[in-house]
Order: structure tokens, then C-alpha cells, then sequence
């Protein structure tokens, strides 16, 4: 058997797909070896479980548990109570398919709004796993799928924002999931296929309203199927196939259920199910507030970008063996599309680029409003894994052909090289950068850090352990702006007074009703009151996250061991967001 052969696999219940000819691939099929990606997604959670008590607040988290909560008061009321509208800013332009769900759990069980979304949000994010597993099996069997999750699970950009962002997060895993509709689909245009594929989309799009994307992502792959016809000279037959009325009524089966699952749930839709949608969408695609972005030292305009800005975030923020790895799947992805084209389940491969190249092109061509590095567009790091895996996947299977399971062994440990990371930034692996962002030590002058703010938990345990048994509270200056102080609020001792401010404040002296400022390195913020004692710096792995100054007059805290993350019951008492 020659190791870097390929075959075409066919089978009713997955459709067709390219699987390489290895032992592995090769096994007959048995229940765990087409489920096992389950079971990992339930080991997983009883992980995550254990694991979301250690992650602070994202700065607009509290507006949005707010968001859900009004959402659910809407219905409740019989849809007239429309604080949702008045009281919450924009967000009222998102989808609620995260926030109502939380609310509707928070609310059952009496718990304060913030209580468990953290772990809902860990879970959102491992419900991509088996989305990974199963678009990585059509694209080259469980070694794919098993390569692609591993390298998923091990980005720390994703594993960090799946238990502090409530919209990226769960769009990822909605857009991953629309994907292998959408392969199911191709593969076997079944009535209940189109059925699922309106509730993928409808899902994605409830989540937020630029996940509109999976339809541009569906048009491409029939295109792409349309012309792979034309060159096999059977455009008429497949062409003849499609017009069938059954297949029309699926294609409005999937835009209705698609339309009115996001209209179902949405507030804002209901005021009218037509021209709200598309203003929403209008709004996401040209958002008019520009922020100020920290880019390789430099300072820009959020709407004034270099083209690089995303691809090189990209590059920075994944671990380099997975970047290394991820890159040469691209091109075996396009080698493999290039011969396999006629084949049936070479979509898949054209699907997969298409995922990674797509937005990635409008993004450099168009220059859109966009900042806090790749938060928006995590969508594309499951696509990224599954380039990894099937480049993983394939380097195993040449070096297996020859040296037993060496191949695979040594991509194991490659990939485990990557778990380090992810304990040296806990909890802040969302603002993970590798080896090319330069010294840690001065990172935060070159690119953001914590920009949401989650380090305020840690700070503010910090305060309640070092202050002095029997002390008045604290008055604490807190950046960046409003949404800012339940960051800290949350987690701060009762009766803590606390203020705000946002930017550099230049030449001014430490305000005297002030004990301490509490800022992240955002905006400069850290260089504020540099005559003002340090009282504490809070990094991972050496990069600055937070700083806290104390009045120049005031003596310094004893310092004491900061409490056990896992220890929930002297935690400080909790202001409800």
C-alpha cells in the first residue's frame, strides 16, 4: 500500500468523501469510532465545570445577562414590557439564542444573571467539537477528526473566549455547524437534510445577524458543485436534478425555517420581521464607531486599519505548530481540490477554503470597522484546526508508511507541546500571543492585552486579601468606562466605592478620596498616575494585564496569598450585575 495514496469512500449514511488510505481510516466502522467526538464533548464539560469559577467578566458581559433578562420579561409580559429597546443600548440588534436561554436558567433557579454563564459559555464553544470531528471525518476519516479537534481544543484564543464571550463564541460553533449541514446537504438532498440546514442557519443568524455568511458559504458550494458539472459535461443532467420541484420547496424550506427561528426569539424582528433584520445587518457591517486600536506599537483608528491587521493577528495569536500545521493543510486542501475536483466530496475542500479565504478577503479588500485583535472572527479557528488536522493527519500517515506509528506519535507530542499555553495564561488565554508578538515582557506597548477587562477579578481579590481585618472598604478608581465597573463590582468586597475613567490622564496628580486606580493596559491606561506607588501587577506568563496604584501617602497593603481559585465559599460577596 503506498502511503501518500487517496481513495474515494463512499457511504449512505455520511455521503461521499476523500479518506486517506491508512490503517485507521481503513477499520470498519463501529459505534465509538463515528460518535467518540461525544464523549469528548461530555469529558469536556465536566472540565468546564470545574474550570469557569477561575474566569472573570468580560466588560459588556453584564449588559448582556441585563439583555437577556429584559428579553425574557418581554415575553413574559405578553410582549409589552420593551425595556429590552430603551434600557440596553444596541444590543437590542443581536440575536437572543444565548442571552434568553441564561436568563430563562438564572431565573428558574433564582441565581443572580452572571452566576453560571460562564460554564453556558464554555459549553456553546465545546459544542464545536463535534462539528470539527465530523466535517474532519469527510475531509480524511477519524485521523483527520481526531487532529482537527485536538488542534481546536489546544488554540488557547478559543479555549480562553469560550467561557468569557457570549457572541463570537457560540457564532463559531453556529457557523461550524451550518457547515456540516451544508455537507449533508451536498451529499444527500434529502428533505430532512433541508430542514436542518434552516435550523443551523436560523441558529447562526440568531446568534448575530452577520452569520448571514453560511448563506454566501451555501451559494459557493452549489456554484462550485454548478461548475464541476459544466466541466464534466453534465451542467444538464445535474442541472435537470436540481430543478425538481422537491429540491425548489427544500430551498424555501430552508429559508423559511432559517427566517422565522431568528424572528421567533428576536424583539427586535418582531417590530418588523422585514426591514428590522436587514437594518440590523446594515448596522453590523457598518458600525460607525471607531476605537482606537494598540497594532505593533502603533496606535490606529479601528476603521483605519492596514490590511495586515487581521492576517498577522491570526499568525500571532495561534501556537506556531498549529500555525505551521494549519498553513501546509491549506495547501494539501488545494492540491487535494485541484486532482480530487471531479470526484464527489471534493466540496468539502472547497468548502474549507472557501471558509478560511472568504472573509479573510473582504476583510484586507474592504477594510472594515474591526478591533480587539481576532474576537471577531473566531469563526474561522475551527477551520483553521481542521487545515491543521488534515496537514497532521497526512504527514502521519507518510511517516507511518514507513516507521510504524512514529508519525502519529510525533504529531501527538507536537501538538501537546501546545498545552503549556494554556496553563501559563489561565485565565486569561484569550489573550494568548506566541513567540512572533516579541518579549513578553513589554507586550501590552505593542499590541492589547486585556482588553475586556476579566483581570478586575483578580484585582479585586487581590484588595480583599491584602486589606486589613476590620478596614472600611476602599474607594477604587476603575478603567475603562461603565460597563466596566461590574468587572470589578462583582467580585469586590460590599461597600467598595468605585468610580470610573477612561484614557491617559496626563500631568493630573492622584486624586485625594481615592486608595487605589485599577487599570488594564487598554487605552494606556497603565501609564496613568505614574507617580503613584505600585501596588500590585497582575500577568501570565510575563505580560501585564492589570496594574493597581494605591495614593502616594497611604502605606503599602501586606501582601498575602491570593485565595484558592476553586474556593467558592470566602470568595468576596458578589453584587448581582
Amino acid at each position: 500500500m503506498s502511503s501518500g495514496a487517496w481513495r474515494l469512500d463512499m457511504r449512505r449514511k455520511e455521503g461521499w468523501c476523500l479518506t486517506p488510505l491508512n490503517p485507521i481510516a481503513n477499520k470498519s466502522s463501529t459505534w465509538f469510532s463515528g460518535n467518540w467526538e461525544w464523549l469528548a464533548a461530555a469529558f469536556l464539560a465536566v472540565g468546564a465545570w470545574f474550570l469557569y469559577p477561575h474566569f472573570g467578566m468580560a466588560w459588556d458581559e453584564a449588559q448582556h445577562a441585563i439583555y437577556g433578562s429584559y428579553v425574557l420579561d418581554y415575553f413574559l409580559s405578553g410582549l409589552t414590557d420593551m425595556r429590552w429597546r430603551t434600557d440596553i443600548g444596541g444590543l437590542y440588534f443581536y440575536g437572543t439564542i444565548f442571552d434568553l436561554p441564561s436568563a430563562i436558567l438564572h431565573r428558574l433557579a433564582g441565581k443572580d444573571l452572571f452566576h453560571w454563564r460562564p460554564f453556558l459559555m464554555s459549553l456553546s464553544g465545546i459544542l464545536a467539537i463535534p462539528a470539527v470531528a465530523k466535517i474532519g471525518r469527510r475531509l480524511g476519516g477519524n485521523p483527520v477528526a481526531a487532529f482537527s479537534v485536538a488542534s481546536l481544543l489546544l488554540m488557547p484564543q478559543f479555549f480562553g473566549h469560550a467561557f468569557i464571550n457570549c457572541k463570537d463564541i457560540p457564532l463559531a460553533t453556529a457557523i461550524a455547524w451550518s457547515v456540516v449541514g451544508i455537507l449533508r446537504l451536498t451529499a444527500n438532498p434529502s428533505s430532512g437534510n433541508f430542514a436542518l440546514c434552516g435550523l443551523l442557519f436560523g441558529l447562526t443568524l440568531s446568534v448575530r445577524i452577520g452569520g448571514i455568511m453560511v448563506f454566501i458559504f451555501f451559494g459557493a458550494t452549489l456554484a462550485a458543485l454548478g461548475l464541476r458539472s459544466l466541466l464534466r459535461e453534465s451542467l444538464f443532467s445535474d442541472l435537470e436534478g436540481l430543478l425538481r420541484p422537491r429540491i425548489l420547496a427544500g430551498a424555501f424550506l430552508v429559508a423559511l425555517i432559517a427566517w422565522g427561528l431568528l424572528v421567533s426569539l428576536w424583539p427586535y424582528a418582531h417590530q418588523n420581521p422585514l426591514v428590522n433584520p436587514i437594518e440590523a445587518f446594515r448596522q453590523s457591517t457598518g458600525f460607525p464607531t471607531a476605537y482606537p486600536v494598540l497594532y505593533a506599537g502603533q496606535v490606529y483608528e479601528s476603521t483605519n486599519l492596514p490590511w495586515h491587521y487581521l492576517p498577522w493577528m491570526l499568525m500571532l495569536t495561534m501556537p506556531v505548530p498549529i500555525l505551521v500545521l494549519a498553513l501546509a493543510g491549506m495547501a494539501l486542501a488545494a492540491g487535494l481540490l485541484t486532482v480530487r475536483w471531479k470526484d464527489q466530496g471534493s466540496e468539502a475542500f472547497f468548502l474549507l477554503l472557501f471558509w478560511l479565504g472568504f472573509p479573510l478577503a473582504y476583510v484586507v479588500l474592504k477594510h472594515p470597522n474591526i478591533y480587539d485583535g481576532i474576537r471577531h472572527f473566531l469563526f474561522l479557528l475551527p477551520a483553521f484546526a481542521l487545515a491543521s488536522g488534515l496537514a497532521a493527519a497526512r504527514i502521519a500517515s507518510l511517516i507511518n508508511g514507513r516507521l510504524a506509528k512514529a508519525g502519529t506519535w510525533s504529531l501527538i507530542l507536537l501538538l501537546a507541546s501546545c498545552l503549556p499555553s494554556l496553563a501559563l495564561w489561565h485565565p486569561y488565554q484569550y489573550a494568548y500571543y506566541n513567540i512572533l508578538a516579541g518579549p513578553r515582557a513589554t507586550l501590552h506597548e505593542r499590541y492589547e492585552t486585556d482588553y475586556w477587562a476579566t483581570s478586575y477579578r483578580e484585582a479585586a481579590l487581590v484588595l480583599h486579601d491584602r486589606q486589613t481585618p476590620g478596614a472600611p472598604p476602599p474607594t477604587v478608581l476603575v478603567g475603562a468606562n461603565a460597563l466596566s465597573i461590574p468587572c470589578f463590582s462583582y467580585y469586590a468586597d460590599k461597600g467598595t466605592k468605585i468610580g470610573i475613567f477612561l484614557g491617559l490622564s496626563g500631568d493630573d496628580p492622584f486624586p485625594a478620596d481615592l486608595d487605589y486606580t485599577v487599570a488594564i493596559p487598554r487605552y494606556g491606561m497603565w501609564k496613568n498616575f505614574p507617580d503613584a506607588p505600585l501596588e500590585a501587577e497582575i500577568r501570565r506568563n510575563g505580560v501585564l494585564m492589570c496594574t493597581i496604584r494605591r495614593k502616594p501617602e497611604q502605606p503599602p497593603l501586606p501582601s498575602g496569598p491570593i485565595r484558592s481559585e476553586g474556593d467558592q465559599a470566602e470568595k468576596p460577596a458578589r453584587q448581582a450585575p
